[in-house]
């Protein structure tokens, strides 16, 4: 139908224990940043698809706080069934 127009945006919040981020020092700053950017990857793409990879990156530039490891994939992996629907 012409005229309709629907968005939706992911806002995150998480902590870093949500993230399961281990490093001690400078934890809560890297979840902080991980959510603006997997709140940006989302938001900017059409489906899962084209934000996985974007994702993935941002999770390993935060790979000395581990969310890179299998915990901080799982957390995405959550988030990304959680906004497309599986």
């Amino acid at each position: 139908m012409q005229g309709i127009t629907i968005t939706r945006k992911v806002s995150l919040s998480l902590t870093a224990d949500q993230w399961q981020l281990y490093r001690l020092d400078g934890r809560e700053a890297a979840a902080r940043s991980l959510n603006i950017e997997v709140e940006s990857a989302i938001n900017s793409s059409a489906d899962r698809w084209q934000a996985d990879p974007l994702i993935r990156d941002a999770l390993r530039r935060w790979s000395d706080f581990g969310a890179a490891d299998t915990e901080g994939e799982d957390v995405a992996d959550d988030i990304l069934r959680a906004f497309f629907h599986g």
